[in-house]
């Protein structure tokens, strides 16, 4: 009798420990979706995603960081088509510091993410689409003349005049090459300024030229008279 209770005692323990280490390996939820240049249109193969789930992992801000960590889950790659599917178990035990999210910027070089759609749900088939895009360069040959009060200081400028992307100095008149990289159909100005009195507020400023980035390398040729402005 004793052997029978057991053997019953020992096979409700192995039963209650496959059945919870079946419900820690989480939902199987899967993720769908493509990568797509959003100026050129055309889907991007190769592209690197990676599913990073997010925890909490101590310190907080006395210690520098706000005491949440991440980690890799896995890591796949856009097919020929930009096209991309898996599938994962979802198991989140601390719902107010873990999370399950896509990761793609600043791996997948020179790409930069400019859009990431839908969230990741439990259990459910969640789409999440890339929009992507790849800089292009824009050669600036300048030709300065007259430059009686240097440093003469070029900014470029986009967003309205909102956002300084790259500065400049000039010491004295001087053809120079510059090259940026920047994005697709952007509107940008170049503004140049020196100023002859520090102390009486004799700053000069002109916008020496207005350019706007095409889908292809360019190159923009202009001449800056510092006596014009």
């Amino acid at each position: 009798m004793k052997k029978i209770i057991c053997v019953f005692l020992l096979t409700i323990v192995i039963f209650s420990c496959n059945t919870n280490e079946d419900i820690n390996l989480g939902t199987p939820t899967t993720i769908t979706g493509s990568v797509k240049d959003i100026y050129n249109n055309e889907k991007v193969s190769n592209y690197k995603i990676v599913l990073k789930k997010t925890y909490y992992c101590g310190g907080g801000w006395s210690f520098g960081g706000d005491g949440i960590c991440s980690e890799e889950i896995l890591e796949i790659e856009s097919d020929l088509n930009g096209y991309f599917e898996f599938e994962f178990n979802y198991l989140i035990e601390d719902p107010e510091n873990e999370r399950y999210f896509i990761s793609s910027n600043y791996i997948n070089y020179p790409y930069n993410v400019h859009n990431q759609t839908g969230e990741i749900q439990r259990g459910e088939i969640n789409k999440i689409d890339i929009e992507v895009w790849k800089p292009i360069k824009v050669t600036l040959n300048l030709t300065l003349k007259n430059n009686h009060s240097p440093p003469l200081i070029s900014e470029i400028r986009q967003d309205n005049g909102n956002k300084s992307i790259s500065e400049f100095t000039y010491s004295k008149d001087t053809t120079r090459e510059i090259g940026l990289f920047i994005e697709p159909q952007q509107e940008s100005s170049l503004i140049f300024r020196y100023n002859e009195d520090y102390s009486n507020g004799g700053l000069h400023q002109m916008i020496g030229l207005e350019f706007k980035s095409s889908l292809n390398d360019t190159t923009i040729y202009s001449t800056v008279d510092c006596n014009t402005f």
